[in-house]
């Protein structure tokens, strides 16, 4: 018999659904700055066009499916979480320079880490957003500190396999079906 580490899941807090619909720029950011904690802004919103986003929190991690329609562009300053991003329809552009990551649909990618900001550029875009504090993943992969489990080091932000990317949908989707 194999032995390995025990993953128990305990919620501590109800699940949390909210959603925001607007074509408002500054009511964009503030539904981002109160959902993440990262401040900043929207660019590109067209008032016969808004964007909608539907946000499922749960402790320490949540999961969104976001619409954004048209042309537009998100700059925010530092996040407290990482961020993963499938994108489900349309294009998504993470980060403004040469090195900036070009997604459309089907693709998934870690799109913010802690302690970063972020930009972003988005065109005719429906995107699964899921937010992971760097606590809830220090539980999910244990601490190196006091369990010497091996510590999680990110060296890309693409998934390293197409099935390590099915296997991150799968969870997600599991997730929000619970």
């Amino acid at each position: 018999m194999k032995s390995g580490r025990t993953i128990t899941a305990r919620i501590v807090a109800p699940p949390q659904h909210t959603t925001c619909t607007t074509a408002d720029p500054d009511a964009a950011a503030a539904f981002i700055s109160s959902a993440w904690g990262a401040h900043g802004r929207v660019d590109g919103l067209d008032p016969g066009r808004p964007i909608r986003i539907a946000r499922l929190q749960i402790d320490h991690v949540s999961v969104t499916e976001a619409e954004f329609p048209g042309a537009l562009h998100f700059q925010t300053d530092q996040w407290p979480c990482y961020l993963v991003a499938e994108v489900k329809a349309g294009t998504v552009q993470i980060g403004a320079t040469a090195r900036a990551e070009r997604c459309a649909a089907g693709d998934v990618a870690l799109a913010v880490r802690p302690g970063r900001p972020c930009s972003a550029n988005t065109e005719d875009a429906e995107v699964s957003l899921t937010a992971l504090s760097p606590e809830a993943l220090q539980r999910i992969t244990g601490d190196h500190a006091t369990d010497g489990a091996p510590g999680v080091r990110f060296i890309s932000n693409r998934p390293r396999s197409d099935a390590a990317a099915a296997q991150w949908e799968t969870t997600v989707d599991y997730v929000t079906r619970l």
